[in-house]
């Protein structure tokens, strides 16, 4: 039976002072021990899902320990109040991140919290929605209407936002804009408009977070 503590003697060997300092440069707020995600999402899938040992682990604030809390959650079972505590038990945008695209995408009941999220007072949970929006995009759960209205929601809203909300929004702005070619030359367009990440400077060889230029990319790659 495996214990918090047992997870802790398996991953001893793992550590590695690389993936420490990359996560230190991420903006972690745990603890961080320095674990490669493949290393962890191997160790899930022995684990499985197990929902008290999930919670054991996340209760002990290392980074590490939540990302494999979240692999092994049976998210279908938690409440609408405990999924919240996740959310906002951590100030780790790639948990929030992690949580939707990992737990929450076991679930059937996005649509509908993602609505009521979206008016939440916590910008975490409202980046939560978000999240939730394109898990229901990128699954083609959402009809013409419900992306249209997505996008004119992004458009209006977008630059008020949080950075973490505003990458998320301009994320599923991409996302539609490069799967769904009845809005692709709108997206592109608001992203021009709205201009967000224009002027950010990217490494050779990555795309930028601008969003003309990740559609155009990403419909790029889509065709080949």
């Amino acid at each position: 039976m495996e214990t918090v503590e047992s997870i802790l003697n398996t991953l001893k060997p793992f550590v590695n002072e690389t993936s420490k300092k990359v996560y230190f440069k991420q903006g972690i707020q745990e603890e961080v021990l320095g674990i490669k995600m493949g290393d962890l999402r191997k160790l899930a899938k022995r684990i499985g899902m197990n929902t008290k040992l999930a919670w054991d682990l996340w209760n002990m604030k290392i980074y590490e320990l939540r990302i494999l809390a979240l692999s092994i959650f049976d998210g279908k079972t938690l409440s609408e109040s405990e999924l919240l505590n996740l959310i906002t038990s951590t100030d780790t945008k790639y948990l929030i991140d992690e949580y939707a695209f990992s737990l929450d995408a076991q679930r059937s009941d996005q649509l509908e919290r993602m609505e009521t999220w979206f008016k939440h007072d916590d910008p975490r949970v409202r980046q939560t929605a978000w999240n939730l929006a394109i898990v229901l995009n990128n699954s083609n759960r959402l009809s013409f209407e419900q992306r249209e209205a997505l996008v004119e929601r992004i458009e209006q809203e977008l630059l008020d936002q949080e950075p973490n909300t505003q990458y998320t929004m301009n994320r599923l702005l991409c996302e539609i804009g490069i799967r769904y070619d009845d809005l692709t030359d709108r997206c592109i367009v608001i992203g021009e408009k709205l201009g967000l990440y224009r002027e950010m400077k990217v490494a050779k060889g990555c795309v930028s977070l601008y969003a003309p230029a990740w559609i155009e990319a990403g419909r790029r790659n889509r065709k080949r």
